[in-house]
């Protein structure tokens, strides 16, 4: 899905610039675009953190079994 904006994006920008004859309002929606997903990322996603893991102190100690290794 991502890499739907690396295909259509030239697309768009082609179209706006074959009816204004300027790059720039294609250039400027990608501005606005960039923008917006910048401020959704701040307000949307909220805080990342990482994961905490519980590791068995045993199992550093405890050989593989046969099933563990395939």
């Amino acid at each position: 899905m991502s890499n739907l904006a690396g295909v259509a994006s030239p697309f768009v920008i082609g179209l706006i610039y074959s009816s204004t004859g300027s790059f720039v309002g294609g250039l400027l929606a990608a501005a606005g675009i960039a923008i917006v997903g910048c401020l959704i990322y701040l307000f949307m996603v909220g805080d990342i953190k990482p994961l905490e893991i519980k590791a068995d102190p045993a199992a550093a100690t405890r050989p593989l079994t046969s099933t563990q290794i395939r």
